[in-house]
């Protein structure tokens, strides 16, 4: 896009990502993402392997919002 040169107004587009990967940081405008907790999905997604006598049920994990450059808005203080 950068290459290219704007299709919009600067500040027009402000992109969001989601599962917040690792390299998005080292990006000139770091996007704001979604962090999705992947090591609880992991742990739960094995949980009927192991225990498989268990009844099914039904896990919400709450994902991040990890605010950043792109977005436009600043992360809170504190």
């Amino acid at each position: 896009m950068a290459a290219r040169g704007p299709a919009a107004p600067p500040g027009f587009i402000r992109p969001v990502g989601f599962d917040d990967v690792r390299y998005a940081t080292l990006l000139s405008a770091p996007p704001t993402s979604i962090h999705q907790p992947r090591r609880e999905i992991a742990a739960v997604a094995l949980r009927p392997h192991r225990r498989p006598q268990l009844p099914p049920r039904t896990i919400r994990l709450t994902p991040r919002l990890v605010v950043r450059k792109s977005c436009g808005a600043y992360p809170p203080r504190g």
